[in-house]
């Protein structure tokens, strides 16, 4: 019985000692999927059900004034006609973040583009799949 209880100890203890992983090995990743995905993914239709996904935004102010906020908009625009512009209210302030940026990257590069001209910060937000401006 003495035994049995060390072995069952030595056996939990090892099973529930981390496992660390000391090389990083790269290799290639094959996805194989049905090509009714494929199609279905293709489909036009389908994207334009799809309105919104995870994505960046560039934040440029956040007031409790309404018409400075509204201001700001406008200069951006007059300078940015391509870029979306959103205000949004969140008790007490208003804030104006522009893009639509899927990749962190591409809002890091239109960030340091307009940083001079308008200094803002990179926001996770829910972006228009759809960024034609119309």
């Amino acid at each position: 019985m003495k035994i049995l209880f060390i072995i069952i100890l030595v056996c939990t203890s090892v099973v529930a000692y981390p496992q660390q992983q000391d090389t990083i090995v790269k290799g290639s990743l094959t996805i194989i999927q049905d090509t009714s995905i494929t199609k279905l993914l293709n489909n036009e239709s389908v994207l334009e059900m799809i309105k919104t996904v995870p994505g960046y935004r560039i934040q440029l102010t956040s007031s409790a004034n309404r018409k400075e906020v509204y201001n700001l908009k406008t200069e951006f625009l007059n300078v940015y006609p391509n870029v979306r512009a959103y205000v949004t209210y969140q008790q007490p302030y208003f804030k104006l973040r522009v893009g639509d940026f899927t990749e962190r990257t591409a809002a890091n590069e239109f960030r340091d583009l307009i940083q001079a001209q308008f200094p803002g910060f990179i926001v996770p937000e829910s972006v228009n799949l759809n960024t034609e401006k119309e």
